[in-house]
């Protein structure tokens, strides 16, 4: 297998590329400098400006700086005294191979009293597109979503709920692509975070890969911060490591996000800090901006995360309803083969594999 060795000798020079750029790096002050630069932003009279510039091309993703300082660290405030509740959901993606053509998710709430349920069975109307072939799977993570927003909508409606503070897990604007299920589904989705507006709501993000704070950076730096090769590789999460004590949260920031454009025009703007649990762990906690605007209700969300987080550096009752809900790949096998085998009892044909499949060793 000669290919082997060329790919071998490709990767050597990908390595040593890298390498050279991860020196680079280093040399013009690495991470560190990050966060030096991260601490002039508020210094620079015309950042709102190119922020606003950046945003009218539809393409900005950064983080915008709010009413605290960008580079601010704020310690942890005394517990509440509160567990909050947590929301998690899962799928099974329809097959591609199978003549039954369905999709399912569920979401449900763990803590705060007996589970909430919200489930969603998709048929072939429902699933299958114009073309013939299935919806792809960002499709069933929209509806995913959504069924996650039903059971957040569900739970702050219950007497009683007050001041508890509500998580779900993942991103406040969970949507990247467009598309006209996407489009339906995130319309009634943003009708069940405005349907929670008074609410202590939020959303977190384990470890983010997201560079909201590196597009700022970008911003800041000017020209320099145009070249593709700025920051390469670096994601809010190493600057945030950086930058907090443990216990600490950043600076609030907006999103600049093109899907939370509709948010802020009703008033209920995406919001985010970054919270440092552990040594290594940093969380990204997204809210609404009527939670973001009240500093109490700040300090009791930083302070409820914090605490349920305890040795596992990530919210407990999150955990707990990833365990109530997902759905494990064996579990979505067996049951798209039972669908299959009842289509065939009922006299459904079957494509064959092809030729070509059959040589590949596929069945």
């Amino acid at each position: 297998m000669e290919y082997v060795t060329t790919i071998l000798d490709q990767l050597t020079g990908a390595v040593e590329q890298s390498r050279l750029r991860s020196e680079a790096f280093q040399r013009a002050g690495g991470i560190p400098g990050l966060v030096d630069l991260l601490r002039s932003v508020d210094r620079l009279p015309d950042i709102q400006d190119r922020i606003r510039q950046a945003r009218a091309g539809g393409q900005w993703v950064g983080a915008i700086p709010t009413h605290e300082p960008v580079a601010t660290t704020i310690p942890a405030p005394h517990p509440n005294g509160t567990n909050p509740i947590g929301i998690d959901g899962s799928q099974i993606y329809p097959s591609l191979d199978d003549p039954v053509a369905w999709a399912y998710v569920h979401a449900a709430s763990w803590g705060g009293g007996p589970a909430l349920w919200v489930t969603e069975f998709y048929g072939e109307d429902a699933v299958l597109e114009e073309s013939g072939y299935p919806v792809p799977s960002h499709v069933i993570d929209a509806w995913r979503a959504l069924s996650e927003a039903r059971v957040l909508q569900q739970i702050v409606h219950q007497p009683n709920i007050g001041n508890q503070v509500v998580l779900v897990d993942g991103s406040l604007l969970p949507w990247v692509r467009n598309g006209r299920q996407v489009l339906k589904a995130s319309e009634e989705y943003r009708r069940c975070i405005l349907d929670c507006r008074g609410h202590l709501i939020a959303a977190v993000t384990s470890s983010p890969a997201s560079r909201h704070l590196v597009h700022l950076l970008r911003l800041a730096a000017g020209e320099a911060g145009q070249s593709p090769a700025f920051v390469k590789h670096i994601s809010d999460a190493h600057i945030a490591r950086h930058l907090l004590p443990i216990a600490h949260r950043s600076a609030l920031f907006q999103l600049g996000l093109p899907q939370n454009e509709r948010f802020e025009r009703a008033g209920a703007a995406v919001c985010s800090f970054y919270l440092r649990t552990s040594a290594e762990e940093i969380l990204r906690v997204e809210m609404p901006s009527w939670v973001a605007q009240d500093n109490a209700s700040v300090a009791v969300l930083h302070a409820t995360i914090l605490a349920d987080s305890g040795s596992l550096a990530y919210p407990t009752c999150l955990t707990c309803a990833h365990h109530a809900v997902a759905i494990g790949q064996g579990l979505a096998e067996e049951l798209h083969q039972k669908a299959l085998a009842m289509y065939v009892r009922q006299g459904g044909s079957i494509n064959l594999a092809s030729a070509k499949n059959r040589g590949k060793g596929h069945p």
